[in-house]
């Protein structure tokens, strides 16, 4: 193995050790080709890299529960062609759909209806 080595090409790698009590504890390893009185040595150096994998491994879920919630948010665009007089709403295909419908179909949205001070007025003063 010592034989691999170049000369100021240092070698760095992971691998698993196992531990006496069976545990696998990950290890990053960095080998170093040295000479010491015109001598060749190997120099290795072995690191517990348990921490990193671990915060690798969050990271990674991270991203994934990030990507997954891109995925599944809708968002609502551009010019909403609307009719002035009954407010509904023209799609791409040219159908026409009822205000909250639509809203409610192509985002998370989610409607409660009320009167507002000055429609309720207005309908007090028809009856």
């Amino acid at each position: 193995m010592f034989s691999s080595f170049q000369p100021g090409v240092p070698e760095q790698f992971e691998r698993i050790h196992l531990a006496k009590d069976g545990r696998r504890i990950p290890v990053e390893i960095s080998r170093h080709h040295i000479d010491i009185g015109g001598k060749p040595y190997g120099l290795s150096i072995v690191r517990d890299i348990t921490k990193r994998k671990q915060l690798e491994a969050e990271r990674e879920q991270l991203i994934k529960d990030l990507q997954q919630a891109v995925q599944e948010v809708k968002t609502l665009k551009g010019i909403l062609p609307t009719c002035a007089y009954c407010k509904k709403i023209r799609d791409e295909n040219g159908a026409w759909h009822q205000f909250e419908v639509y809203i409610r179909d192509r985002s998370e949205a989610e409607f409660s209806h009320g009167i507002c001070p000055e429609c309720a007025l207005t309908l007090l003063a028809k009856t």
